[in-house]
């Protein structure tokens, strides 16, 4: 599948602007469109266009400010489109970074020439195969970047726009490793801060669409920096959770958090640092609302078996006194991971919290220091002799543990 340039037009003049995107759109590119520098400022970071047209007379700022601001983290291909027409105006905007100069008024044939001049000097600045042809190939994956399609085995591959611009910016710098900071402040300029969730979430998609084994990549590979690595994943099985997790295996037992400290201290690491910095996913069951005892549930603040895992912050034993206590930071971690790659999910109380119930483990975590969240299946006639769930949430459910574990790698 194909995917179009796109194209940022900062533009105050309503005419001029309805001019260009007609032109544009008529051959076969997107557009979005910014009237004041400050909202242009933030489109460049959020939509990642491939080129920008910038007027320099706008209401708020001047051109110049926006393209001296770019400069500075990207090399964003840019064509000034200015009714000034003087010598000096071209000169400055040249050596500050602009790629060409268009003066106003103009044809479209001139205007679409240059568009197709920028970006075929992007790719040509790439080198090698990408930078000659246009095209990266390596075993069954091909990436064209002039028509933007990207195959394997000659099949069609549908990526979205900021899984294909990861992907184009891996081929053009083929075979060099590439730090978390570097891609984000290329694709989304500083703004996008220090924290890498966004990317390696796309990241992940990316590999299941193009990898035939996500797990053992052969296109895109994770180096891990063994000598300051960025996480540590940790998978904990514990027992006797229906006694109490009492004992040395039970989850109450010191000898996991023991373990955690050890790892610390080897690694030159606080463990109260440690823990502080570390996310948890305590992997049980919740119970699904059942009808035939629907007084001991909230039907209004439930989960349900075939809407997807489930997130439950409460736990139902003693009203809140048996809480994960998950921030609303976390929370919102765990379900924007899952938005990303559409895996179906829920959130809602494990039974009345008036009249008690079921508990988790995961308060033991908590109360450790670290920050812990209760997700799972849905089970219909928990702790009955034949209890239910959807196959659909055993899925959505694994699909969530990988994603967990991908963001990190």
């Amino acid at each position: 599948m194909e995917t179009k340039d796109k194209i940022l037009i900062v533009e105050d003049d309503e005419t001029i602007a309805a001019f260009l995107i007609a032109v544009l759109e008529a051959n076969g590119f997107d557009t979005i469109r910014a009237s004041l520098g400050r909202e242009a400022v933030t489109l460049i970071s959020s939509h990642c266009p491939d080129l920008v047209l910038l007027d320099l007379s706008l209401p708020d700022m001047d051109g110049m400010e926006i393209l001296a601001g770019l400069r500075k983290w990207s090399t964003l291909p840019v064509i000034v489109v200015s009714a000034r027409g003087r010598e000096r105006d071209k000169v400055i905007a040249l050596d500050m970074g602009a790629d060409d100069y268009l003066t106003k008024p103009f044809g479209p044939g001139e205007l679409l020439a240059r568009i197709r001049a920028a970006l075929r000097h992007v790719r040509t600045a790439a080198g090698g195969e990408v930078g000659r042809t246009g095209v990266y190939r390596c075993g069954d994956l091909e990436v064209d970047c002039v028509r933007r399609r990207v195959r394997i085995n000659g099949e069609d591959i549908h990526l979205t726009q900021s899984e294909y611009r990861i992907l184009s910016l891996l081929t053009r710098h083929a075979g060099k490793v590439l730090t978390y900071d570097f891609i984000l402040r290329e694709l989304w300029g500083p703004s996008a801060g220090g924290s890498n969730q966004i990317l390696r979430v796309n990241v992940a998609n990316i590999r299941r669409k193009i990898e035939k084994n996500p797990a053992e990549p052969k296109y895109i590979f994770t180096e891990i920096a063994t000598k300051n690595p960025a996480f540590t994943t940790v998978c904990v099985l514990t027992d006797k959770e229906e006694i109490g997790s009492d004992g040395v295996t039970g989850m109450q037992s010191m000898y996991v958090f023991h373990f955690m400290q050890e790892l610390c201290r080897t690694a030159g690491q606080d463990d109260i640092i440690a823990f502080r910095n570390s996310v948890c996913l305590s992997a049980d069951v919740t119970a699904a609302y059942d009808p035939s005892w629907a007084s001991a549930f909230e039907p209004m603040n439930g989960t349900y078996a075939g809407r997807g895992i489930a997130l439950f912050k409460y736990t139902g034993s003693r009203g809140k006194s048996a809480a994960n206590d998950a921030s609303a930071e976390l929370v919102g971690y765990v379900t924007r991971m899952m938005d990303a790659d559409d895996v179906a999910w829920q959130i809602g109380e494990l039974g009345r919290l008036d009249l008690g119930g079921g508990g988790t483990i995961a308060k033991y975590v908590a109360n450790r220091g670290i920050p812990v969240i209760d997700i799972g299946v849905p089970v219909l006639s928990m702790h009955s002799p034949f209890e239910v769930i959807h196959k659909t949430d055993l899925y959505m459910a694994y699909r969530a543990f990988v994603l967990f574990n991908q963001a990190a790698e």
